[in-house]
């Protein structure tokens, strides 16, 4: 049985948001204006926004967890992701963690964080 959880996280400006994400591969897929929206990347990473126009990014703690089965592939997306002209968003250098994954993070324009990990090799 496969299961997919995809991650909520607000926006307060849908084509910004939009704008972001398409730079790193996703495509929209989904709006509902002043509701709901949706962008999706070829590797089958979904992620949903909702609308919210009281959204601080300095108060916003809105974050998501992506978890491919390998290291490697943590560090293949990693050299796209950061040849990219991220604008307003952010994105750290991978690391090795103490509890078996190699991560590394990606903030949006609205202050959402991604978190992107694999497992390390036994």
């Amino acid at each position: 049985m496969r299961v997919d959880t995809i991650p909520i996280l607000p926006s307060r400006d849908f084509d910004e948001t939009v704008m972001f994400w398409t730079v790193l591969g996703f495509e929209e897929s989904g709006r509902w204006p002043e509701s709901y929206l949706i962008v999706a990347h070829p590797n089958g990473i979904e992620l949903h926004f909702f609308w919210s126009k009281r959204l601080s990014t300095r108060t916003n703690d809105h974050g998501a967890y992506v978890r491919f089965d390998t290291a490697g592939a943590v560090d293949d997306l990693y050299s796209v992701w950061s040849a990219l002209d991220l604008g307003d968003g952010r994105i750290t250098e991978p690391q090795n963690m103490d509890y078996g994954l190699r991560e590394f993070a990606v903030l949006d324009p609205m202050r959402n964080l991604m978190r992107v990990g694999g497992f390390l090799p036994s």
